[in-house]
């Protein structure tokens, strides 16, 4: 999903794919793969590393068992990494096409004004820096 959303040309539905993407991985993806790993993890604290699956079950794990164990452990603990990486990726970006929105809203309700659209933003983004906020210039009363 995250290649086919920096596809889309409307920023509506990009916000939109993005707001989906971000609850997505807030409510089952990181979820899950916490789950995942703190099921391994629990093994390593408890020291108990028993076989899973097959006649073996409940017995204890070979030395080439724990060893597979310490590798899922770290690739379980990379991928909920890399998940958080890419929340934190999907929520700049959602927040970045926010911004890019309120901008057009903005012009779009300058020219309804009969305001310069452009001219209003730099007007507002220089009276920001400056520590005031000024009235809209001329234009219709």
């Amino acid at each position: 999903m995250a290649g086919t959303i920096h596809t889309l040309g409307d920023p509506e539905r990009l916000e939109k794919a993005l707001r989906q993407k971000i609850e997505y991985l807030k409510n089952t993806a990181i979820p899950r793969a916490s789950e995942s790993r703190a099921e391994i993890e629990r093994e390593f604290v408890s020291g108990e590393f028993l076989v899973r699956t097959g006649p073996r079950t409940g017995q204890p794990v070979t030395a080439a068992g724990r060893r597979r164990r310490v590798t899922d452990l770290l690739e379980r603990h990379d991928r909920v990494r890399q998940l958080e990486a890419e929340l934190r990726t999907q929520e700049n970006e959602r927040e970045r096409v926010g911004m890019e929105l309120d901008e057009r809203a903005f012009k779009r309700g300058c020219e309804r004004l009969g305001l310069d659209g452009e001219e209003e933003a730099r007007r507002i983004r220089a009276s920001q820096d400056d520590g005031e906020v000024d009235e809209p210039t001329g234009g219709a009363a």
